[in-house]
């Protein structure tokens, strides 16, 4: 019984943080504006992660929630969860026109924009945990 409540907690908090994700990528999508990047591997990269900064943060308010509400030693475990949530609904949301093809740049950058808030959201989750426990304070 306990699985199906941290299951559904988990499902629960992708979902209460996916509400902001338009307000708070309006936002993000100011820094964004106007920046010009350039050709290389890396540059596709950072648009990816840029496009993404909106999705990262409601991903880690995603993660926040499930490590104060899961019932488990490893609460961490359960915000895996929350980041596949991520990925696989987030690759959905990329629709190409039906004269386009996409160039191998736009897939990387499509598969950086995916990734992001997920590896954003277990680092979060490991973060938290961590704070929780004690083992990493600030400095006094």
């Amino acid at each position: 019984m306990r699985r199906v409540r941290n299951f559904l907690i988990s499902t629960g908090a992708y979902w209460l943080s996916d509400y902001p994700v338009g307000l708070v990528a309006y936002v993000f999508g100011k820094l964004n504006n106007g920046v010009i990047y350039g050709y290389s591997i890396f540059s596709v990269i950072a648009m990816g992660f840029m496009e993404s900064l909106g999705r990262s943060v409601c991903a880690t308010l995603g993660a926040a929630i499930v490590v104060l509400s899961v019932d488990d030693e490893k609460p961490q475990r359960w915000a895996l969860l929350v980041a596949l949530l991520y990925v696989v609904i987030g690759r959905s949301r990329y629709h190409w026109a039906r004269d386009y093809v996409p160039t191998t740049w736009d897939r990387v950058e499509q598969i950086s924009n995916a990734l992001w808030p997920a590896v954003i959201c277990v680092i979060a989750a490991n973060l938290f945990v961590r704070m929780r426990r004690g083992s990493l304070r600030p400095a006094a």
